[in-house]
Order: structure tokens, then C-alpha cells, then sequence
């Protein structure tokens, strides 16, 4: 599939793809797969129709970005610097949204974790009613912007989840780390005192599910001696019902769906494809061989390397002689 070569039998296994998918676990029944779009601006469209439909209020957060050792050449040029970055600089949820974490936290919450927010709540008032669990519980904290093990009773309060994972460290947002904001603007820390943010139904390998309150983390990108040039602090999660093939590379779903007939650069259908976890969680629509188009380049590529290994081996028996 990389290099564009399929047998009779690969396309009659992607054909066989365009049955409908496995509903999703009990316990996350409106979890719908995250489709895959060759632009950006289809993706926008098919998130945006998405999250209006729902009848709830906006909630609107922007990245707080910073450029400590960037060079002073224009603005454009310092925003480039975070456009590789999966974080938004605006993101926009509301209740109901399907949502995907774009880092990886532990085992269970990794990049590409695809889950629905149920609520935003602050800090304070999560914290507050977990911090005696907290403290008994032992181990390192292996999380710094994520509160777990959170439920919500059918009054909207916040409570402990006795059916969470016992091990997962509930540890307070690191915020130190965002020297360089301007004079006169609230600190971080005050900020997440005051923000409400994003508690998140994510599904288990177990078939269960784990409430999470995700707060602003750290990206960062560095130069070749590790001196970082830009950072954004952002809430790791974007929309996910639906995402550009582009952005999805990296990223492992749980349950995909692809519409090759959309596919119209070389590589796209092999990097699409090749996100899904499962072939029980991929769905493919309008399979045809023709749209699997594999990059010169990476035809060249495979190339070298198989002259590099035939050369290898003959070198070897060669010295065997």
C-alpha cells in the first residue's frame, strides 16, 4: 500500500472495508467514528456543523503563546514557528463535543484518545473534592495538567469516581513554566484558579470509561540544541469528529472512517489507512486502486534501501567465501 502496489487479494480485503463499523463500547454509546478528510477546510466544516448543532453555550480557549530565543522578524514568521503544533491557538467546545487528546499522558491516556466532553467545571471546585483522595494515595505523579478519577452525580456535582483507576496521580497544573508573559496580564496560575475547563468522558481498554479534567498543557519546539523557540499553553484536545489526513499522521483511532474518493495527492490513502488501530475499526468508502498512489520519492526511497540490503548480502557471502 505504501508504494502504490496491491494485490487482488489486499483490494478485495479494502473493499470488504465499506461495511458499516461495530457501534461503540456500552459505556460511550455517542461516539461517533472520526472521519478523515484530505483539507483542512472540509474538516473545519464537518466539526463546525457538528458542534452548532448542539444546544449548548460556547466555550472558547485561547493558547497562551510565547517566543522566548525566536529571532525578532515579524509576527508571521514566530506563529509559523507553532504551526506543526497539534494544539489549537482557538479552541472551541461545548457540552457534547467529540473531542481527541493530542498528547500522551500514561498507558490509558494517549495521543489520539477520541472522547466527549460531559461539562466544564474549575479547578478549585474539582480539586477541592479530590484532594483528600489524593493524598492517600501513593506512587510518582505521572500527570500535570489532568485531574482523574472525577464523577458527576445527576445534580451536576463533582464527586469521586470509586470505580476509576486507583493508581493515576491527581497532581496540580505546573504553570512555572510560562516566564515571558506580559506585564499587566493575570499569572497563569490565577487563570487556571478562574477557568473553567473541559471534564472528559474517555473510554478504557477494559470497556469502561474514566472522567477526566483536562487542563492547559505545555507544547514546545526547539531548535537543534534543544533551546526551546516557541511555546504554546493550550488544552490538549481538538475536535474529532472529524480531522485532516495531514494532522492524523502520528495519531492511532480506535475507530476511523475514510472516503478514498476524496483522496487527491499521492500518499494520502496509505497514510489514512494506516491510522486505524483495527481492521474492525477502519471503514473505508469508495476503494479504488487507482486512488492508492503511492509518492515517488518514497518509491525512490524503498528503492535505496533495497540496494543498500542486496548489497549487504553479497558483501557478507563474499566474506563467507
Amino acid at each position: 500500500l505504501r508504494l502504490g502496489m496491491l494485490s487482488q487479494e489486499a483490494c478485495t480485503t479494502f473493499k470488504s472495508l465499506s461495511r458499516p463499523l461495530l457501534p461503540p463500547p456500552p459505556s460511550m454509546p455517542n461516539i461517533a467514528p472520526t472521519e478523515l478528510f484530505p483539507t483542512r477546510r472540509e474538516v473545519s466544516n464537518a466539526n463546525m456543523t457538528r458542534l452548532n448543532a448542539l444546544p449548548h453555550l460556547h466555550h472558547i480557549f485561547h493558547s497562551h503563546d510565547t517566543f522566548p530565543n525566536a529571532p525578532a522578524s515579524g509576527n508571521n514568521k514566530r506563529e509559523g514557528l507553532l504551526a506543526g503544533i497539534m494544539a489549537e491557538k482557538d479552541l472551541q467546545l461545548k457540552k457534547g463535543a467529540q473531542v481527541m487528546l493530542v498528547k500522551n499522558v500514561d498507558e490509558v491516556l494517549v495521543n489520539g484518545c477520541v472522547g466527549q466532553v460531559v461539562g466544564f467545571y474549575g479547578y478549585r471546585e474539582v480539586i477541592g473534592m479530590l484532594r483528600g483522595a489524593c493524598e492517600k494515595r501513593a506512587g510518582p505523579a505521572k500527570t500535570t495538567g489532568f485531574v482523574r478519577n472525577v464523577a458527576i452525580e445527576t445534580s451536576g456535582a463533582v464527586t469521586e469516581d470509586k470505580d476509576g483507576p486507583s493508581n493515576k496521580e491527581n497532581v496540580e497544573n505546573d504553570v512555572g513554566t510560562t516566564k515571558g508573559l506580559r506585564e499587566g496580564k493575570k499569572s497563569l496560575v490565577s487563570q487556571k484558579a478562574e477557568e473553567r475547563f473541559p471534564l472528559v468522558e474517555f473510554p478504557t481498554p477494559e470497556g469502561g470509561k474514566e472522567t477526566v479534567l483536562v487542563m492547559r498543557e505545555e507544547f514546545k519546539v526547539e531548535d537543534s540544541e534543544g533551546k526551546v523557540l516557541a511555546r504554546r499553553m493550550q488544552v490538549p484536545l481538538i475536535l474529532a469528529w472529524a480531522m485532516s489526513i495531514h494532522k492524523s499522521q502520528g495519531q492511532t483511532i480506535q475507530r476511523v472512517k475514510v472516503d478514498l474518493g476524496k483522496v487527491f495527492e499521492k500518499g494520502q490513502s496509505y497514510v489514512a489507512l494506516s491510522r486505524a488501530a483495527s481492521m474492525e475499526g477502519l471503514q473505508v468508502l469508495r476503494f479504488d486502486p487507482k486512488n492508492v498512489m503511492a509518492h515517488p520519492k518514497v518509491v525512490e526511497w524503498n528503492k535505496t534501501l533495497e540496494s543498500v540490503g542486496t548489497n549487504e548480502k553479497s558483501s557478507k557471502a563474499k566474506d563467507c567465501l
